[in-house]
């Protein structure tokens, strides 16, 4: 609001006090929220100045930029308007694009394994790129023997704090070190990945300095809201406001599901479009099926069909209902690959009905899909689950709930099923069961699906939002 009220003009570059007053004013309104909504009884305010010791200080922190970005009176800067086509003139520039988020490898999660192959696919065409991030680096870069890279590309290390209960989830926090960033490397265009506390301030930065910035979402906000509280609705309509709000400062934005399209129209977002990611048909394929994973995961009963969840495991992908399931489906194997903060208690729960592998990775995370039978998703709140394309290019069946954007992936009774409520293991089960009788139909219908979802064309769309996005830098 101070950078605001000050209007100070254009300086060559960055506005250098605009930039530095609306962060130190961010970080000093972060440590007002904090000493002032404390979630743990007999902290004082000056352990609240230091989000490290302080559990609630996320949702504070992000109440108070979402209120920020959502109600304040900024309107969107006002800049050329983006070519409708990418011209080969265009296209023989190299860009400089810096990638802000907070899901980069190593963090192993959906959003991970996209920037992954963005981040490869882009280095490999030339452009320079720079991760500004704040997740947690690879072991061996903690210990110095190597640099911090994702896919051999150089990350600017901002401060990062862990979710309280959620020990996957790392994210960034605002700092003086972004000035200096954008400065530096003066990027042709910035690419945010989700919305975080971070990027809300990244994009008011280009929004200020007239740098081009695109934007993709990935995570079905909305529904996370609902799920985690009780005002559903009301946090449903808060949510789209709030996400269609943030958008407007972009020059386009990327969803990955026709549904979260529809889902923020309702909300007036602008410049919106779909996005879906690819899969890699080489590394996920029934080729890697072995008896070895099928013994392991079955628990030396290979003869019996097996259904697997591979995925992230968090109290949102609604995995309690597997334990009815195996209840209802004695004849059935169930296996859970991957880890999360609700691994110990569901191991606790059903670990005589369940086999449980932990995070497999390469080799393994191959063959256990293609050692399986049919793949379940009982979480309603993903937007567009890359766990289900890489169970169709293992040649699975997959059953799916209508709720969210896997329907999108999987098609009715041709390479997978849908059910309708994803609490009901009845309704499942009988999912499942149909999955199981019609396995070598469905199966060739998975794998015909798995190609209309190819990397090339994927970044390729990406990669002509940011030539579109820098075709409007403003000159100085």
């Amino acid at each position: 609001v101070f950078a605001k009220l000050i209007g100070c003009r254009r300086m060559r570059g960055i506005r250098v006090l605009p930039t530095i007053s609306m962060i130190f004013i961010s970080l000093l309104s972060e440590f007002m929220v904090l000493a002032f909504f404390r979630a743990e009884p007999g902290l004082s305010i000056l352990q609240c100045m230091f989000p490290h010791s302080f559990c609630g200080w996320f949702w504070a922190i992000v109440g108070a930029y979402a209120m920020g970005v959502t109600f304040l009176p900024i309107k969107p800067r006002q800049s050329p308007p983006m070519p409708e086509t990418v011209t080969d003139e265009m296209r023989a520039k190299k860009l400089r694009i810096l990638l802000v988020g907070d899901s980069f490898p190593p963090k192993v999660d959906g959003i991970g394994m996209i920037m992954m192959n963005v981040c490869r696919i882009l280095k490999e065409q030339g452009h320079e790129l720079l991760v500004l991030t704040g997740r947690e680096p690879a072991p061996e870069v903690l210990r110095g023997e190597v640099p911090d890279t994702t896919c051999g590309v150089p990350v600017a290390k901002c401060m990062g704090v862990r979710l309280p209960n959620q020990n996957a989830y790392t994210f960034s926090l605002p700092a003086l070190s972004l000035y200096k960033t954008f400065r530096e490397f003066r990027p042709d265009v910035v690419y945010l990945v989700e919305i975080s506390p971070m990027n809300l301030i990244c994009i008011l930065i280009c929004h200020w300095n007239g740098i081009p910035c695109i934007t993709s979402l990935h995570t079905r906000l909305d529904l996370y809201l609902q799920f985690f509280v009780r005002l559903r609705k009301l946090c449903g309509y808060f949510g789209g406001y709030g996400i269609s709000r943030f958008l407007s400062f972009s020059c386009h934005n990327l969803v990955v599901s026709s549904e979260y399209h529809k889902f923020l129209s309702r909300f007036r977002c602008p410049h919106m479009s779909v996005w879906h990611s690819g899969v890699d048909t080489e590394r996920f394929n029934p080729k890697w099926r072995t008896e070895e994973m099928r013994r392991r995961l079955t628990r030396e009963e290979p003869e019996k069909p097996l259904v697997s969840y591979i995925g992230r495991v968090s109290v949102e992908k609604n995995l309690h209902i597997v334990r009815n399931l195996a209840e209802l489906m004695p004849h059935v194997r169930f296996a859970i690959v991957g880890d999360g903060d609700e691994r110990a208690i569901l191991e606790q729960e059903m670990s005589d009905k369940v086999v449980f592998t932990g995070n497999l990775h390469g080799d393994d995370l191959a063959a256990a899909y293609a050692s399986s039978d049919v793949f379940l998703l009982a979480s309603f709140t993903e937007a567009f689950p890359m766990c289900v394309i890489e169970g169709l290019a293992s040649g699975l069946p997959c059953c799916v709930p209508t709720q969210g954007g896997a329907i999108e992936q999987v098609t009715d009774d041709e390479d997978g099923y849908w059910f309708s409520n994803p609490h009901d293991p009845k309704m499942i089960a009988d999912c499942l069961q149909r999955a199981l009788d019609n396995h070598e139909r469905l199966s060739a219908g998975a794998l015909a699906k798995s190609k209309t979802f190819e990397w090339g064309a994927s970044v390729q769309q990406l990669l002509d939002e940011c030539y579109r996005a820098a075709a409007t830098m403003l000159e100085d």
